[in-house]
């Protein structure tokens, strides 16, 4: 394929929150295609946002998305991530309450003592699994032999110290 799809695929995989370099592959076109179409349609991705797309798409090559039915990107426990990720990063543009859905998230994954894993083959896409003494502070599974993009993206996945 060398031409993007309609106006409501293209919608669709903006909310999903599809990294606009992913489209870019799946359709045969550029990245800047990709983000003049969106600009285009009246949506504009916030720099945050799209941080942490390409962070997650990074460690697990992407989430499952579908323009028709089944999507890992509406499960809670990713979009409660995304929205801890984003709030880490200092995005402004989180409500009130999304804010909360990230503190509660983080709240739970420090009181249980939790990790967050994903497996694109599994029905439910998102799981959680206990702590290991190898996961440190991270707040998902990361596999060793995999190097992190920078520092940066390593301590925006490692729990605050915890409130005193």
């Amino acid at each position: 394929m060398t031409s993007l799809p309609t106006d409501s695929v293209m919608i669709k995989l903006f909310h999903l929150g599809v990294p606009y370099k992913k489209i870019a592959r799946t359709y045969g076109v550029s990245h800047q295609a990709v983000s003049k179409r969106m600009v285009g349609l009246g949506l504009k991705r916030l720099p945050a946002a799209e941080e942490v797309s390409e962070l997650l798409n990074y460690r697990w090559g992407g989430i499952l998305t579908s323009q028709y039915g089944k999507s890992h990107h509406s499960h809670r426990a990713g979009k409660s991530l995304k929205l801890w990720l984003r709030a880490k990063l200092g995005d402004d543009g989180l409500s009130d309450l999304q804010r909360e859905t990230a503190a509660q998230w983080e709240n739970r994954i420090r009181r249980k003592g939790l990790v967050l894993c994903y497996d694109s083959t599994s029905s439910a896409g998102w799981s959680y699994r206990d702590r290991r003494p190898e996961d440190g502070r991270l707040v998902i599974d990361w596999p060793p032999e995999l190097p992190f993009p920078d520092g940066a993206s390593r301590s925006l996945l490692e729990l605050p110290d915890p409130p005193s």
